[in-house]
């Protein structure tokens, strides 16, 4: 049996890889002269 500490820790790891991949993407896409270049202040700049 794998032990629920082992489980949550393989998670966070795996959960911040994606994350990761997915900010680098998405920063390649974006203007990387924006000031405005993650996902969250994207659409308020966009207005």
């Amino acid at each position: 049996m794998v032990n629920a500490a082992t489980v949550i820790v393989l998670g966070i790891i795996v959960l911040a890889a994606v994350a990761a991949v997915v900010f680098m993407v998405h920063r390649r896409r974006s203007d990387a002269s924006s000031v405005c270049c993650s996902c969250a202040l994207r659409n308020i700049c966009k207005k």
